[in-house]
């Protein structure tokens, strides 16, 4: 039968099975089948670990979300030209499976735009950034 409780992130039963020994800090706790020992253990000496897992609680997040609009997609793509002019990244970065794999954690309907899509979208807000500041040293 399977491990369902979160319990079981931190704990594992000994050989016999009669025992749960916590994986934080190797205190055995009698095992009868049930959860209830080894929750109060994690509430009462590893307050931190009985918490819900960040991971899971984003995961759940993420799942339960509406779909991405428009608007948001705007967001995240001129966030990401940011991100490659401010901390001077390659813009091919865009392309590693790293960064996907990050945005589709982050933004599960979030598609990554191609290279060239940000290299133009770039090379036009520099246009403008240049046009602006032209225009204020010019008055």
């Amino acid at each position: 039968m399977p491990k369902t409780s979160a319990v079981w992130d931190h704990f594992k039963l000994d050989d016999d099975k009669k025992k749960a020994v916590c994986q934080i800090c190797d205190k055995k706790l009698a095992y009868h089948s049930g959860t209830t020992t080894l929750k109060s253990h994690l509430d009462a000496v590893h307050p931190h670990a009985s918490q819900p897992s960040t991971s899971s609680t984003i995961q759940q997040t993420l799942q339960s979300q509406k779909p991405i609009t428009e608007k948001r997609k705007r967001e995240i793509t001129d966030a990401i030209e940011d991100f490659i002019a401010m901390d001077m990244r390659p813009i091919y970065i865009v392309e590693g499976e790293g960064f996907r794999k990050l945005m589709k954690k982050m933004e599960p309907g979030y598609t990554v735009p191609k290279r060239s899509s940000i290299l133009d979208a770039m090379s036009l807000k520099y246009s403008d950034h240049r046009d602006q500041i032209v225009t204020h040293i010019e008055n």
